[in-house]
This record gives structure tokens, C-alpha cells and sequence, in this order.
């Protein structure tokens, strides 16, 4: 997950743990649950929730408090055993909980007595998120937080109700966060280390530095320019083949072989178009045997079929292949007929893919969450490609404006983008953090006067002062421009 990645856009799982009792340094755990939160909502229907045998006798105190009793637990796995699903299901996502220091904290304990390596884990507290939100708040209880944010909160207690609720205090938080200048996951961990160390120096103690995020994933591959400049009727397999529904599977393997092409092509009723692969055929019989032979290949066609115009560059191609996970897309003439078909075949030998599935994320993305997270993975894009060159923010904007030319097509002031800061932040907040500048010389980069803090950010005057060349549409264009802009 990287640091830029916006909250709303956070990949994160909602956790909570029921314990044999309240100090985390001799708690041992008796129930974990877990869910999922995507794109800004909680899903339910992917849950984990398990029971835990501790292996001592749970305290009445805490039995009061839960209500998991010995017997409750003494047919349920011990801790050792279901370790590696929770590791599964929480993959690389963020920890959200409640006071979450405290759940760590017993399975960093119940890591070190099964023996195995402790995974490191990102986490944020939705008390401490709130505490930040609303620093006036009287009460800061789960249950108040619930009631505050119109939470409803089902089976207290329980590790799945506090993970749930936990999970909803966090995406109501959002907008509260957002209206407090912290945005992104970076800016929610500095904020949430701020406010303890604040708090640790008001008492005298010692809050430990933060360590540094780590991001897995390795530095950006050296771009090859060929998918950028190559169009996909260069490489598509042409002409079209095509096969009609009621073509059985054992005609429509002949055609493949006597046409050398690894797809055919179906109409189907309604006018759709679908796509029979050779896997699908292999599939087919592999199920069904010698008879799936005679079914018509309209019973396994996917649909709707995935197409791109043949003028398209293939970065668009393989974006759209790595993205969806397909092998064969339908490319499309002028008029939109299906002229040919381009494969992961067509395509391999080609790098860049971690910058070209971004482009085609940003492309496609059908709601602002999707937007959000596809925004935040540019400057893990930006960042490695600085890192590969060793290049220093300067040096970089110094060698990419060598190659940038803008071509302005406004001639009136009111036809300039302006952006407020406080909507920048909402989106980009992130990114300065990331490409190593501060908030104030990132925003002054679309300034006319960087230095004048009240100013809106322009995209007009980011484009020219990043491009080493500009120009009109026409030389009254030009002429006109040259007057408006005449400070940059």
C-alpha cells in the first residue's frame, strides 16, 4: 500500500480480539474477527472470524465482559493453527481498529509463543483518527464514537461487532479527517505519531520515532518506449475470425488450427459479440469430455467482449490485458466492426507494465474511490523512476520538461482551470510528501507568483512553467497567450 494512497481509496481490514483479559504483556486470545474495507465501504460478506483455544482458563471477570466461556473455546484451533489465514486475509492490507495497539500488541505475543516470525502491519487507531477529527469531543468510548457518528453497533463484545463498528467509525471519519488537512494514509500516521508524542512530552515520557513505511514493491522497470509509439494493427492477428453460434466446439478447434489463430468470434442473439478461446475449448472438453465436442460454442462464449480501436497505441492494450486479467481483446475498426483480435502473445517482450495498467486504471475507472487509488499509485511511479536515475525532484522536473511541449487552446482567462488548496489536498495531498517537496512548493508549481500562499492552483501555469516550450493553436492564440501569461 503506498503512503500516497488516499483514505478513501485505502485498501484496509477492520480488526478486533476478545482476550483472556486487559494487560496485553499475559493476554492470551480467545476470538479474532476481521473484515474487509474497499474503495471506501465495508464489505460484509467476506469475513474472518475465528474462536481460539488459550490454552489457560479464561478469568470470570473477562467471561462477564465477552461472554466466551472455557467450554466455548475447548474444541477451537490454538493460535499456531489459524495464524497463517488471519496473515492471508490481511495480506498487505491496513490494520483499522479500536485503541488497535492493544489487539497488536496480544498477537504480537501470541506470534512469539507459536514460535513464528512476527509480520509487520500497518495499522491506524480509528480513537486516535478521532481524536484528531474532533479534538473538543468529551468522550471518546467506542460507544460514544458510534453515537457521534450515527454508527450502529451490533454485538459488542464480540471481536466481529467492534471490527465492524471500528470499521464504520473509520469511513465516517473521512470527510472529518479530510476537513483537517490529513488525507492520505501518510498524512493520517504522521498525524496520529504527532499527537502522541505531543502527549508523551506534555507527561514527561517518551513516545519512539516511527519507523519508516516500507513499500514491497520494487523500483519501476526502465521504461521501453516501444508500446507508445506501436499501434495495435501492427501486431493484431487479422482478419477477424468469426464462427457461427451453433458451430460445434470440434469444428470450431478446426478452425483454430487451420487458421492459426488462438480465438474465433461469435454473434450472439441480441447482437452481442462473444469471444471462444482455445482454453475455453480445453476447458470444455476437459469437463465435459468427447461429447462437449458436439455443444455449440455459443454455450461457452464469454461476453461482453473487451475491445480498443486499432489506432490505439498498445500501451492500451496491455494495460487493459494486465489489468483484467484477459488474454485476447477484439480490436475494432472506424465504424467499430471487429477487424482482428491482439493476445498476451501479440504483446510479449514489452515492459513498463506497472505505469501502463496505472494509465489504463486512471482511464477506466468508474467511480472517484477507483480514481482515488489509481491517483495515489503516480508517485510510486514517480518515486522509482527518481530512485532508478538517482535524481533529485529538481533534476527531475530539469529532464522531463526538456521533452514537454504545451499547446494552449484558450485565448479567454475564463477558460483556465482553477483549483482551490484545500481541494488539491483532498486529492493530491499526498504527492509532495512523496516526491520529497513540501506542500507549499508543490502547490507553487501552478502558481503564477509560487511564493503567494492565497493563490488557487492553475493548470495553465503548471503546464507552462514544467514545459520547456509552449505554443498557440494559431498566432492569434499565441499572441493573446503571450499577453495573458506573460509572467511565466
Amino acid at each position: 500500500m503506498s503512503y500516497s494512497t488516499p483514505l478513501i481509496a485505502l485498501d484496509a481490514v477492520a480488526l478486533d480480539t476478545e482476550t483472556t483479559g486487559l494487560d496485553a504483556r499475559i493476554a492470551r486470545l480467545v476470538q479474532v474477527a476481521a473484515l474487509p474495507v474497499v474503495a471506501g465501504r465495508m464489505r460484509s460478506d467476506d469475513r474472518f472470524e475465528r474462536l481460539v483455544n488459550p490454552g489457560i482458563p479464561i478469568p470470570k471477570e473477562t467471561v462477564a465482559i465477552h461472554g466466551i466461556t472455557d467450554a466455548k473455546v475447548a474444541d477451537a484451533s490454538a493460535f499456531n493453527n489459524i495464524a497463517g489465514l488471519l496473515e492471508a486475509y490481511i495480506g498487505r492490507a491496513v490494520v483499522v481498529g479500536y485503541a488497535v495497539a492493544y489487539d497488536l500488541a496480544v498477537l504480537e505475543r501470541e506470534y512469539t509463543l507459536a514460535g513464528r516470525p512476527v509480520p509487520r502491519l500497518r495499522a491506524l487507531d480509528v480513537r486516535t483518527l478521532a481524536r484528531l477529527a474532533a479534538p473538543s469531543l468529551a468522550d471518546y468510548s467506542l460507544e460514544a464514537l458510534c453515537e457521534w457518528l450515527d454508527v450502529r453497533i451490533s454485538g459488542r463484545h464480540t471481536a466481529l461487532g467492534d471490527a465492524r463498528a471500528a470499521g464504520e467509525i473509520f469511513l465516517a471519519l473521512i470527510p472529518l479527517l479530510r476537513a483537517k488537512d490529513i488525507r492520505t494514509l501518510a498524512e493520517a500516521e504522521a498525524a496520529s505519531l504527532a499527537l502522541a508524542e505531543r502527549e508523551a512530552a506534555g507527561m514527561g515520557g517518551y513516545a519512539p520515532a516511527a519507523q519508516a513505511a516500507v513499500d514491497a514493491r520494487p523500483v519501476l522497470a526502465r521504461i521501453d518506449s516501444f508500446p507508445y509509439r506501436h499501434r495495435i494493427r501492427e501486431v493484431m492477428s487479422a482478419p477477424a475470425v468469426f464462427a457461427a453460434p451453433d458451430t460445434t466446439l470440434r469444428a470450431a478447434m478446426r478452425r483454430l488450427i487451420e487458421k492459426r489463430v488462438s480465438s474465433v468470434f461469435v454473434r450472439l442473439s441480441g447482437g452481442e459479440t462473444g469471444i471462444v478461446t482455445e482454453r475455453d475449448l480445453l476447458r470444455a472438453v476437459d469437463a465435459g469430455g468427447e461429447a462437449a465436442l458436439s455443444q455449440p460454442v455459443a454455450s461457452i462464449a464469454n461476453a461482453p467482449l473487451q475491445t480498443l480501436p486499432e489506432d490505439a497505441f498498445l500501451y492500451r492494450a496491455i494495460g487493459r490485458i494486465e489489468r483484467l486479467g484477459f488474454r485476447h481483446l477484439g480490436v475494432t475498426d472506424a465504424s467499430g466492426q471487429i477487424v482482428g483480435a491482439v493476445t498476451t502473445r501479440n504483446l510479449l517482450g514489452h515492459r513498463a507494465t506497472t505505469a501502463i495498467v496505472l494509465g489504463d486504471a486512471i482511464d477506466s475507472a468508474s467511480a472517484a474511490a477507483e480514481l482515488a487509488a489509481a491517483w495515489g499509485r503516480l508517485t510510486l511511479m514517480a518515486r522509482s523512476l527518481m530512485e532508478e536515475q538517482k535524481l533529485s525532484f529538481p533534476q527531475s522536473l530539469e529532464q522531463a520538461s526538456a521533452s514537454l511541449i504545451f499547446t494552449t487552446h484558450t485565448p479567454v482567462e475564463a477558460g483556465h482551470d482553477y483549483f482551490s488548496p484545500d481541494l488539491m489536498g483532498r486529492y493530491l495531498g499526498g504527492f509532495a510528501h512523496a516526491l520529497g517537496i513540501s506542500w507549499h512548493d508543490f502547490l507553487g508549481l501552478g502558481r503564477r507568483d509560487p511564493a503567494n500562499g492565497s493563490e488557487e492552483f492553475c493548470m495553465t501555469a503548471l503546464a507552462l512553467r514544467l514545459a520547456s516550450f509552449s505554443n498557440g493553436v494559431s498566432r492569434l492564440h499565441g499572441e493573446v497567450s503571450r499577453n495573458m501569461w506573460h509572467g511565466l
